[in-house]
């Protein structure tokens, strides 16, 4: 399925590089890109791999993150149903994963994936489907800005960071800082990896807003999914 088809799924909006010029000031004038309306499920791929649900939440805008939107063509093209999602999507988002629960039954694992803005966002996701016990099996934040501790129904959470002087000195305003677990939640795996030369191989050209497309970064989010997959 190609990223177009899968993004008319999403609401017949198409978010591609070549219109970020354009999306970035119409958004700096106050009109942002069109929100992608969350698919749930997922589109499946046309040879499934692996039969888990990825949420990719893009963050402000939705142009900061474009990088996302390659890694979901990434995980659908290795047979892992994805979908890309405006962060500001997720109550929405949180809603019709917690529905279709209810009504389907489903029980495949949930796997959020969100950069910046919408790595807040994915806590949030995850407290909302908590209130509706559900769990989520695996969270990778991507230098998320400001989000709130991790709670105890996710089952593993991944939390990748790049430290600036900001981020010291203004935690709640800036990224660049280790995730936290809620108090008393001594259920999830947190895993907080500084960002290093070892762990994005590539140069970051400008450090938290490119972070999203390092290929070397979407090659361990990968791995981590797969850990999901029943055959590994």
């Amino acid at each position: 399925m190609s990223r177009s088809q899968r993004s008319a799924m999403m609401t017949g909006t198409t978010i591609r590089r070549t219109a970020w010029a354009a999306g970035l000031w119409a958004g700096v004038a106050g009109c942002g890109v069109a929100p992608l309306t969350p698919s749930v499920p997922p589109p499946a791929p046309a040879a499934l791999r692996c039969n888990v649900e990825v949420y990719c939440l893009l963050g402000l805008w939705n142009i900061w993150s474009l990088g996302l939107i390659d890694l979901t063509d990434r995980l659908m093209a290795a047979g892992v149903p994805s979908n890309a999602v405006s962060g500001t999507d997720w109550q929405t988002l949180a809603q019709a994963i917690g529905d279709d629960r209810a009504a389907s039954g489903n029980g495949r694992p949930i796997v959020l994936v969100g950069h910046s803005f919408g790595g807040d966002d994915a806590i949030r996701i995850a407290k909302a489907l908590e209130a509706r016990g559900l769990r989520v099996n695996l969270i990778v934040l991507v230098d998320a800005t400001n989000p709130a501790p991790v709670p105890p129904n996710v089952d593993k959470c991944v939390a990748y960071y790049l430290p600036t002087s900001l981020a010291n000195l203004f935690p709640a305003y800036f990224p660049g800082n280790p995730a936290e677990l809620e108090d008393g939640n001594d259920r999830t795996e947190l895993i907080n990896l500084r960002v290093t030369p070892e762990i994005v191989t590539e140069p970051l050209s400008f450090g938290h807003i490119d972070l999203d497309s390092s290929e070397s970064l979407h090659r361990l989010i990968e791995l981590e999914v797969f850990t999901l997959c029943p055959q590994n």
